[in-house]
């Protein structure tokens, strides 16, 4: 009878504390910790803490995901690439790992692989706001203003009520000779934020 007694005992314990359990616990534990540190920027610990438990979680998504970013905000780069390419092969569908990965790569000014990585995301999802936006900005800095527009095009017809893509737009068309549609814009930038600089110089020049 005490033999039944002590394995029903130790079965109840087993159920109270399963290994699934215990792994769910270690995680947000680590989480929890992880954010702290982030927040007053102890990015090493913050770090540390998902150190600690990787090795039992190699195949989790957000566990590579936040490792990517941690290792972005701490300046070391190519571990960020690393874990965001870990993120990324995980779930072949995320775009938000596609976006994290633009971040160090952008840090290290290799900006044919943010292109290359925006238009991945554009093909999974065209409208995405981010991904436009960001090949917009890297087209009209370097004066590819065709594809810029192309970029801003999107977005606008989509927010029209965004003033920065109203901007932008208005000084593609400028730079592309169409003072008319610039000025349009100009003015529409200017209706929606009130004493624009750049859309006011804009605005003089087409005046």
């Amino acid at each position: 009878m005490k033999l039944k007694i002590i394995l029903i005992l130790l079965i109840l314990a087993a159920l109270n504390v399963s290994p699934s359990n215990n792994q769910t616990d270690k995680k947000l534990d680590a989480f929890t910790a992880s954010i702290k540190y982030e927040t007053s920027k102890d990015y090493n610990n913050a770090i540390k803490e998902l150190e600690n438990i990787y090795n039992d979680f190699l195949d989790d998504y957000l566990v590579n995901l936040r490792l990517g970013w941690l290792y972005y905000l701490n300046g070391k780069q190519d571990l960020a690439i690393k874990y965001y390419n870990i993120a990324k092969n995980l779930s072949d569908e995320s775009i938000e790992s596609l976006l994290g990965l633009t971040l160090p790569y952008s840090a290290k000014g290799n900006w044919d692989k943010v292109k290359d990585i925006y238009k991945q995301i554009l093909s999974k999802d065209p409208l995405n706001y981010t991904a436009n936006y960001r090949l917009g900005e890297i087209y009209f800095n370097s004066q590819d203003y065709l594809n810029a527009k192309k970029s801003f095009s999107i977005i606008y017809s989509n927010y029209p009520s965004d003033y920065n893509t109203s901007l932008y737009l208005g000084w593609v068309y400028y730079y592309l000779g169409s003072y008319s549609k610039a000025k349009e814009l100009f003015v529409n930038t200017l209706i929606l934020n009130p004493g624009n600089q750049s859309a006011q110089k804009g605005l003089d020049l087409v005046k």
